[in-house]
């Protein structure tokens, strides 16, 4: 068999590490739902998108405690007290969580709970896989 410039190049391509996500052939819809299906996510935003998964309306103080007490455990980074609760409102932003609501936090202060969207469900399966 000839080598040619066709049938050197793989049909799946992946770079720097990545796991494949475009075909050489029909690149253009190829392309596109690549670019979709990658999560871009921070061990902190995936560990918001865990606790509210598991510990469905908590609050941002409710977030931050149940995020230090499981960051040994868990493996998860170290970051300042209130980093999680800042991620759960980017989350938020991002429509992987929802405003359920408001009750009292840790603090006797009024504060937003949050529920887990279909989006970060499906998030989460997604993340379950790729690990």
């Amino acid at each position: 068999m000839t080598m040619t410039a066709e049938n050197r190049v793989p049909d799946i391509l992946a770079m720097n590490g990545d796991r494949a996500r475009t075909r050489r052939t029909d690149r253009l819809t190829s392309h596109l739902a690549g670019d979709t299906s990658q999560i871009d996510m921070t061990d902190v935003e995936v560990a918001v998108l865990k606790i509210v998964h598991e510990n469905p309306l908590s609050v941002g103080t409710e977030i931050n405690q149940f995020y230090s007490d499981e960051q040994a455990a868990r493996g998860w980074p170290f970051k300042a007290w209130d980093s999680p609760r800042k991620r759960a409102g980017e989350l938020e932003d991002a429509g992987l969580l929802e405003d359920a609501g408001a009750h009292r936090g840790v603090y006797d202060s009024l504060e937003r709970e949050f529920l887990i969207t279909d989006a970060g469900r499906k998030t989460i399966e997604m993340l379950a896989v790729e690990a």
